[in-house]
């Protein structure tokens, strides 16, 4: 049979079982209840309907009574509002015995109807004999005497008399028919309750014993198929097939039991096939962990849970730990332990916390561990993809290389270099000497022939000489022992001393060669460096001599110096033969030169560069190069001004050729060092455009900021990483680089993702703009005079303080008056915070506020002895946190002598209400304008 037709065969059947309960359900168990329900609730609708008749039957009693009320009042007083009252009551019974009479219209049978019109008529005899005669005979004539009066009021009583006795049956009538009503609703309640519960249950058993019946027919025949589904998940497919069940009858259960075989049929064969691709892929994960195991690199997985999927035995013979104890943890449980083996555990704790926040992170460092055995490694960690390279994130892999060996080496080599180096340097000064003696003549003339050989040896030594200074320097660096001298150092006479003493090699390459002076912040002179002159004056060199040998004849190398607020920037460009990207990555390591007919011509060591980064990183300064093939290039670096004076443990001053390394305690105080000292707001501006840094170092410096620049991505991301400045300014548009991938980068990084960025773009970010809008300030350039300070004055405000808070005492209007003038500390009325309260035991809790700015006190809030405003005063006054506040009292009466005395301690004085929002806004600017001088430098 086709399974479309032994599906819709069963459907059928399933379905049957279920719309003949349901319809049994729906037509007994709801219908027949509703039925009944809206009958019987009929004599409940009438007991409702009849509050209405009965209000209104009150009502028209009471209108009636108000009537001889009002007309006795009227016959006594003559008062014309007796005279009102009664024609108002006499409106109210009209207006009432229609609704009630309209209402009854409706129920023909209601035995209210002849007592209503009976108790109208009678109103409306006496209204019409008693009544209006009464109310014309008092207006009339002459007032009447005491007694004349007192007989009409019993008068209009005694014609009242039928009025009253008609009210009265109509009211009782109304509360029979209520009390006859309220019985048979209630029977009927009764009754409706008993019919919702029993005729819905007999309808819930009955549909379940009709579901019953029919289910069993399906459920014995599917039961006998469990059996043999759980037959074949034990494996017993043979059993299955061979095996005949007479429960099963050739029906549509038969024929999904034959479905079912054919199932099982199928399965074993797939079950075979799988089975040998298991075999396989064991051998494989073997061989695999066979490789792993016999690796000399400590291979650790991660998955993207963050937990250990696989560790190699050679971690667990360098780390000390099992691979079973890691498998079965996260990075996040098992790291403490991890770190623990290291020696630097911050930076190490640092590098982690690197590569694991960014999935597409990559890191190549040099570690030592202590434990189990001190050994030097290389770890390396990168994200494990697809084969494409470009598939969904598998995790990412550790791996720990141990280099021991290969720094011993190395270290033995830079120690053989620095010996040689000196044992070269002492012969080599003495050959120098006498050289130089000779072609000075000192030793007796010279020939033609001997003056040329011995000026080409004398320029042979100098190279020499300068090669072996190169390599003993390479090899202090190398040894963290290059000796710097922290001073003080005139910048400008410097640079122009060491272009003056690099002109002859210019010329005799026929380049000019210039100094020039960039004034962006309007200096009118560059402030001295911190640093070590005669370094200073090396890297000066180093940059300089490149930049002759690298620049065809005719060409021309400038050095360009700018003050950037804490720093100064030097340039030196040429016009020759530019660098590559490649060569750029490069640029800065131990032996390389760019692989050119220039280079190769030119000569040299390629160790000059090196030596220069490692000069400037120990100043706490960095270079870059910013160039393109046959362009020239441009060589940038940076010192810092003695405006930022460094901690003298920032730099190394050695006399001797090895010191020991700073301990744990030295580092410790360095960093406290740098925190006491009184820093500025720092902002860091990122554009590859110079004119443009310029122009907003020279705002920035206007406002009071300390200002750093950068014009590259990896020039931005250093100093980022290495000042961590209060606010980044980007232009993310900027033509030679890529700005918004610097921006992501800025948000990523472990280091520099907390700090403010504000963008400064001319053009539209189109797409970019909603990527970016909820993490970073966008401004649009050029702003207006000032924009710029307001805007970053405002962005790198104290996020973290509380907001200034107003603690008033007292209950008269000058709390209203202190909303409404909404007076602020620092501009932020947002976020000031308004404590109220109406005495002084409720406020002195709060003296204690750190934010607490200012204190007003109605002075009438205030009694005698200790809860006296002096008293109180005195209290704020030696308090730690409010002694520090505006104390303001507030009157709007003149205050008698005694009163003034005892304001004396306080600022300010006594103000009267209307001048308080005036006087308290200039006392609060008196305040911080003296707050503001306190905090300036000395």
């Amino acid at each position: 049979m086709p399974g479309n037709v032994l599906r819709k065969r069963i459907a059928r059947k399933i379905l049957l079982g279920y719309v003949v309960p349901l319809a049994v359900l729906l037509v007994a168990g709801l219908l027949v209840p509703v039925l009944f329900w809206s009958y019987l609730g009929q004599a409940q609708a009438e007991y409702d309907a009849s509050l209405y008749a009965a209000e209104r039957v009150y009502a028209i009693r009471r209108a009636a009574q108000e009537t001889e009320n009002a007309l006795r009042g009227y016959v006594l007083y003559r008062d014309q509002n007796f005279r009102q009252q009664f024609q108002d009551a006499n409106e109210d019974f009209r207006d009432n015995n229609r609704d009630l009479s309209g209402f009854l219209e409706s129920r023909p049978d209601n035995p209210l109807k002849p007592d209503l019109e009976a108790a109208g008529t009678i109103y409306r005899v006496w209204r019409r004999r008693s009544g209006i005669p009464l109310v014309r005979a008092s207006e009339t004539g002459p007032p009447p005497t005491a007694e004349v009066a007192t007989v009409r009021a019993e008068r209009v009583g005694r014609s009242f008399l039928p009025v009253t006795g008609a009210m009265n049956r109509l009211v009782e009538s109304m509360e029979a028919l209520r009390a006859d009503l309220r019985e048979k609703a209630s029977a009927n309640n009764t009754l409706r309750l008993l019919i919702a519960v029993s005729v819905p249950t007999v309808a819930v058993l009955l549909a379940l014993l009709i579901a019953r019946l029919n289910t069993l027919g399906i459920t014995r025949p599917l039961e006998a198929l469990t059996r043999a589904a759980e037959t074949l998940e034990q494996g017993e497919m043979a059993r299955v097939l061979l095996e005949q069940s007479d429960e099963i009858g050739d029906d549509e259960i038969g024929d999904l039991q034959q479905a079912f075989r054919r199932m099982a049929r199928t399965i074993g064969q797939r079950e075979a096939v799988l089975r040998a691709q298991n075999e396989a892929l064991g051998a494989l994960n073997r061989r695999v962990e066979a490789v792993l195991n016999s690796t000399n690199d400590a291979i650790v997985m991660l998955d993207r849970g963050g937990g250990f999927s696989v560790v190699n035995q050679r971690f667990a013979q360098l780390f000390g730990i099992e691979p079973e104890v890691l498998l079965d943890h996260t990075f996040s449980q098992a790291g403490p332990l991890l770190v623990s083996r290291f020696e630097d555990k911050e930076a190490v704790r640092a590098c982690f916390q690197t590569v694991l926040g960014d999935p597409d992170a990559t890191c190549d460092e040099m570690l030592e561990i202590l434990e189990p055995f001190h050994r030097t490694l290389r770890f390396y960690s990168a994200p494990v993809r697809g084969g494409d390279g470009a598939s969904d994130l598998l995790g990412r892999i550790f791996v720990f290389r141990d280099v021991t060996r290969e720094t011993a080496v190395d270290r033995m080599k830079t120690e053989f270099v620095s010996t040689v180096s000196h044992e070269l340097r002492t012969p080599l000064t003495a050959i120098k000497g006498y050289i130089d003696l000779m072609v000075s003549g000192q030793t007796g003339a010279l020939s033609e022939i001997q003056q040329e050989f011995l000026t080409l040896v004398q320029g042979s030594t100098r190279r020499l000489s300068a090669l072996i200074n190169d390599m003993l320097d390479v090899s202090r660096i190398e040894s963290g022992r290059i000796a710097l001298r922290q001073e003080s150092v005139d910048y400008l006479p410097l640079v122009q001393q060491t272009v003056r003493m690099m002109q002859n090699e210019a010329d005799a390459r026929q380049i000019t060669l210039s100094v020039q002076v960039l004034e962006g912040g309007g200096e009118p002179s560059l402030p001295p460096v911190n640093g070590d002159s005669d370094r200073i004056t090396q890297v000066l060199v180093n940059l300089l001599s490149n930049a002759i040998k690298y620049t065809l004849p005719g060409g021309a190398v400038k050095v360009s110096v700018e003050y950037e607020g804490d720093f100064i920037t030097t340039c030196v460009s040429d016009t020759g033969i530019g660098i590559t990207p490649e060569d750029q990555t490069k640029l800065f390591q131990k032996f390389f030169r760019a692989d050119n007919s220039t280079t190769r011509e030119a000569g040299g060591t390629g160790l000059g560069l090196a030596i220069t980064r490692a000069i400037l990183e120990k100043l706490n300064g960095s270079v870059w190069v910013d160039s393109d093939p046959g362009q020239g290039s441009r060589f940038y670096f940076t010192l810092p001004t003695v405006n930022i004076r460094l901690p003298k443990d920032t730099l190394t001053l050695l006399e001797a050729e090895s010191a020991p390394a700073p301990s744990v305690a030295q580092r410790s105080d360095t960093a406290a060092s740098y925190a006491a000292l009184p820093i500025r707001k720092l902002i860091l501006s990122v554009d590859s455009d110079l004119a443009a840094l310029r122009r907003i170092g020279h705002a920035l410096r206007q406002g009071n900021f300390a200002t750093s620049s950068a014009a590259t991505a990896t020039e931005a991301m250093r100093r980022a990483r290495a000042l961590r400045p209060d606010l980044i300014t980007l232009d993310p548009m900027t033509p030679h680089f890529d700005g918004l991938a610097l921006l992501g980068e800025l948000q990523t990084d472990v280091v520099t993702r907390h700090l403010p960025i504000a963008l400064l773009s001319l053009r539209l970010l189109g797409p970019y703009e909603a990527r970016i809008r909820d993490t970073v300030l966008l401004l649009s350039s050029p702003l207006r005079p000032g924009q710029l300070l307001e805007i970053l004055v405002q962005a790198t405000a104290e996020s973290d303080s509380p907001a200034p808070a107003i603690l008033t005492v007292g209950s008269g209007p000058f709390v209203d008056e202190l909303n409404r003038c909404r007076f602020l500390l620092n501009g932020a009325a947002s976020a000031t915070r308004l404590l109220h309260f109406l005495s002084a035991a409720g406020a002195i809790p709060h003296l204690n506020d750190p934010a607490l700015a200012l204190i007003v006190l109605e002075a009438e809030a205030f009694g005698r002895g200790a809860e006296s405003l002096g008293h109180f005063v005195s209290q704020i006054l030696r308090h730690e946190s409010a002694g520090h506040a505006l104390v303001v009292a507030v009157t709007d009466v003149p205050l008698d002598p005694a009163r003034i005395v005892s304001l004396t301690p306080i600022r300010g004085g006594s103000v009267p209400l209307s001048e308080m929002g005036h006087r308290i806004e200039v006392l609060l600017a008196e305040q911080e304008q003296q707050r503001a001088e306190s905090l300036l430098p000395v």
